[in-house]
């Protein structure tokens, strides 16, 4: 690589852009938070408490303005399946 390609690389990563790093994190059974970590002290603090579970990771959009999270929402479907064995339709009574 040429210098003023390591330059270039060297300016991008000491944007602010990249001097903070998002994370999920679960705080309860149902909660998340997004917390900063800043790569230059290694310090983080929470950005924001979910009401809701986070997939993956959270993504900076919106130039480092916006954070993006994939939500977590399991719903549980139990469906009772009787006499599925049975040619006729059940009669109801």
């Amino acid at each position: 690589m040429t210098p003023e390609r390591w330059k270039q690389i060297d300016q991008l990563l000491d944007s602010a852009l990249w001097r903070l790093i998002s994370a999920p994190f679960r705080e309860t059974r149902d909660h998340a938070v997004i917390r900063l970590f800043d790569s230059a002290t290694g310090k983080s603090r929470v950005a924001v408490r979910l009401p809701f579970h986070v997939v993956f990771r959270a993504s900076w959009v919106d130039d480092g303005q916006a954070l993006v999270v994939n939500r977590s929402d399991p719903i549980s479907h139990i469906v009772m399946l009787d006499r599925f064995w049975v040619s006729e339709p059940a009669q109801r009574p």
